[in-house]
Formats: C-alpha cells, sequence, structure tokens
C-alpha cells in the first residue's frame, strides 16, 4: 500500500527507501523526515529503517478495514482542505483496482467558499461522490450539502453517482460500503480521528473508524 522511493546523498550514493503510507505526499514527507534525522547525526540506514517502519497516524490516511471477504479497502482521513483533498484522492487512486469512493461533507462556521470547491474535485477525482455532514455547528446541515452538490455539478451537471445522504454521516458511511466491492476503496475525509461530531451546539459521539468497524462486522455477519 505504500510507496518505495530513491534517495540519492550530497555524496551522490543512492539509497532505496520505503514509505509505509500511500500517496506522493507521504514520499515527500518520509524523505524529509531521512534527511532531518540524518542532518541531526542518524546514520542514514538507521533513517531508512526508522522511516520503513512508521505505522498509520489515527486519522490520517488511516486504512481501517483492509479488502478481502467481499469488503472494500476503508480509509479515515483527516483531508478538509481543497488541496488536502486532492493529495488525499491522488494517493488512493493507484490502490484502488476498482472504484473510488469518496464520503465527504464541511465544516459549519467555517469557510464557505471551499464547499464548491470541495465538491467540483470530488466530483472530478473520485468515481463515486457521497454528500454528508461533518460538522454542521450552528448551520443548517443541507444548506453545507447543496454547496458541495453546486459544485459537484460544475463538473458532472447530471451528478451522476453523486449521492447525498440527508441521514446523518454513519448512515453515508454504511451507504458506501454496502454499494461496494472487495476491488473498491471508500475514503472519508473530513473529521480524521476525531471523537465527536458537533451538531447545533451538542457534541455527540461520533468516530469515523468506529463506523467503518462496526459495519464491516455487520456485513460479514449478513454474508456468512
Amino acid at each position: 500500500m505504500g510507496s518505495t522511493f530513491e534517495l540519492r546523498g550530497p555524496d551522490g550514493v543512492r539509497h532505496t527507501a520505503h514509505s509505509p503510507l500511500p500517496g506522493l505526499v507521504n514520499v515527500s514527507n518520509a524523505a524529509t523526515a531521512i534527511v532531518v534525522a540524518v542532518s541531526a547525526g542518524v546514520p542514514i540506514d538507521v533513517a531508512v529503517d526508522a522511516v520503513a517502519s512508521v505505522t498509520a497516524i489515527p486519522g490520517r490516511m488511516e486504512r481501517v478495514v483492509e479488502r478481502g471477504q467481499g469488503l472494500p479497502l476503508c480509509i479515515v482521513d483527516y483531508a478538509h482542505t481543497p488541496d488536502a483533498l486532492v493529495y488525499a484522492l491522488e494517493a488512493v487512486r493507484p490502490i484502488t483496482p476498482g472504484r473510488l469512493v469518496l464520503v465527504l461533507g464541511s465544516d459549519g462556521d467555517r469557510d464557505q467558499g471551499k464547499r464548491p470547491l470541495l465538491g467540483e474535485i470530488a466530483a472530478r477525482l473520485a468515481d463515486v461522490v457521497v454528500v454528508t455532514d461533518e460538522n454542521p455547528r450552528s448551520e443548517v446541515p443541507g444548506t453545507i450539502r447543496a454547496a458541495i452538490l453546486e459544485g459537484a455539478a460544475r463538473v458532472r451537471p447530471d451528478l451522476i453517482d453523486v449521492v447525498e445522504i440527508p441521514e446523518g454521516r454513519a448512515a453515508a458511511l454504511r451507504h458506501a460500503m454496502s454499494a461496494t466491492g472487495e476491488g473498491d476503496t471508500v475514503i472519508v475525509t473530513g473529521k480524521g480521528h476525531e471523537p465527536t461530531q458537533e451538531i447545533a451546539g451538542v457534541f455527540h459521539r461520533y468516530n469515523d473508524r468506529d463506523v467503518y468497524l462496526a459495519h464491516a462486522r455487520t456485513l460479514l455477519q449478513e454474508r456468512a
């Protein structure tokens, strides 16, 4: 799921390194970590081995459900800006033999201008887009979803394979998982590691990872 890359040192010697995290952005992060470690006096072989052993950070391109037994690969990522969403989708595309399904929303009481941009990016880079809620806060959730859908419609005027799930974020994740297969990838963005969801001033206990795992168990039981 990660990337193997080559670094050339100041002396011209080439070193093969590996990042277990997917995407070019993580190659850049791994290379930077190696260079900083070597600059601090760590032998390069030690730095390379250390980077290769890195485990996923909760909510940052975190693989929660692995592909198999009819289930898709399920990933949680914190991407909540247009640039971050591009990086996230470009990272998982190469490891997705089937359809790339994105579940996203956008925060309430925050930058409203990014919402249509998120919709455009989603419709351009994902095969299936499931629009749901993130942290609506004091805003009407449907208003936020409408802005994302407006952006998606700029790329797909007929909104084919763009679905709005107003019943809540957990329902959106369950919908995405139930409609996918083993070759597909479902990535949910925006909340990452967050343990709560803020709706109308109330913090509700919620975590994307928990929903993934619970519904994966349900699907496996139904298919047994």
